[in-house]
């Protein structure tokens, strides 16, 4: 699992990013509290154009499974991805979003990757640990975790607002 989820975050990192028009209007609402574009734009590594509405709705599911989460009293131990090896010194997906933001690499990467790593493990962890694993079918587990996930947002009144 440590494994895939490594293989995921590289993939953020690595998405070949061309400095997009980002809008700072609302795209999501979770019970009301509005969530604009730009919110998600530096919060997500992998936010593109193109996949644009797909990445808002995976930032929401992560929003409200967090904040279950945290409701819950569950915890997980920051790893740090820069103790992972998550952190490509270049990467090209930081530079652009600490240019945006007017800050350094580095102040982006304890401001905004390093809780972002933190959220997506949070995620990973507390909906494994409220389901039933299927012994040697991923699949099948996959498919429990993402029920899981889509039975807490089905909980919170979600709205969509998409250009």
């Amino acid at each position: 699992m440590r494994v895939k989820m490594m293989l995921i975050i590289i993939a953020m990192l690595t998405v070949a990013c061309q400095s997009p028009s980002i809008s700072t209007d609302v795209v999501a609402t979770i019970d009301g509290e509005e969530i604009t574009e730009e919110e998600v734009y530096v919060h997500r590594f992998d936010y593109s154009h193109e996949h644009r509405e797909s990445i808002i709705r995976y930032y929401v599911e992560e929003l409200v499974v967090v904040e279950e989460a945290e409701a819950q009293g569950f915890q997980i131990e920051a790893g740090g991805a820069a103790e992972l090896g998550l952190i490509e010194p270049n990467s090209a997906a930081i530079a652009e979003r600490a240019e945006y933001l007017g800050i350094e690499e580095e102040e982006y990467i304890d401001a905004y990757f390093e809780p972002a790593i933190y959220r997506h493990e949070l995620v990973s962890t507390f909906a494994l640990e409220n389901i039933e694993i299927v012994e040697g079918d991923q699949a099948a587990t996959d498919l429990a975790a993402r029920e899981y996930i889509e039975a807490l947002v089905a909980e919170r009144e979600i709205g969509y607002m998409y250009k």
